[in-house]
């Protein structure tokens, strides 16, 4: 291995510094992408008009946007108002797709995860794009994963849907390492 000078050492980190920087900087130009732009106006033509709330977040760590839809006080999980909500997502090929059911707290909640991936153009050459294109190789476009979530709760005290409990008893083997030395 080679050995390095504290003046290699600290310009390396200046370099993931300064690229942490300016992919931060990149983040208002992929937010507002005509692909999420897109993406957001489906969501909130499902969005129901009371106990609902919408939400977009952006990554820290990668180029992801998430978007997200919770739906509250639902009658049932077959209720015309989910449906409308996911009845962009759930239909379109190129939306990868999972469902989770989430059983703490008193309403039964079930989120909907809907994931694609888009190709980004960069249209405003800003310093930070500049910079990044000059010293990571980043082309005129960014792949942009697009993450639509949509939390469905369903009322506690409906006669449509309810908790059911599974009691499952296990046997656990646990083994343990340890390192011991003569």
């Amino acid at each position: 291995m080679k050995k390095q000078s504290i003046t290699q050492i600290l310009a390396a980190a200046r370099m993931s510094a300064q690229r942490t920087a300016y992919q931060a900087a990149l983040r208002p130009q992929l937010v507002s992408s005509p692909e999420v732009r897109t993406t957001l106006a489906a969501l909130k033509r499902g969005m129901p008009k009371d106990n609902a709330e919408i939400g977009v977040y952006v990554s820290d760590y990668n180029h992801t946007v998430y978007l997200t839809l919770h739906i509250r006080s639902l009658d049932s999980l077959k209720s015309p108002v989910l449906a409308k909500a996911l009845e962009p997502f759930a239909g379109d090929e190129a939306w990868r797709s999972h469902t989770n059911d989430c059983t703490y707290g008193d309403e039964p909640n079930r989120d909907f995860q809907f994931e694609r991936n888009v190709c980004v153009p960069i249209t405003r050459k800003t310093p930070a794009v500049r910079w990044l294109q000059r010293h990571t190789g980043m082309g005129d476009s960014i792949y942009l994963s697009l993450c639509v979530r949509i939390s469905a709760y369903v009322k506690a005290d409906s006669d449509a849907c309810r908790y059911e409990v599974d009691v499952v008893e296990e046997v656990v083997r646990k083994e343990t390492k340890r390192i011991v030395c003569a």
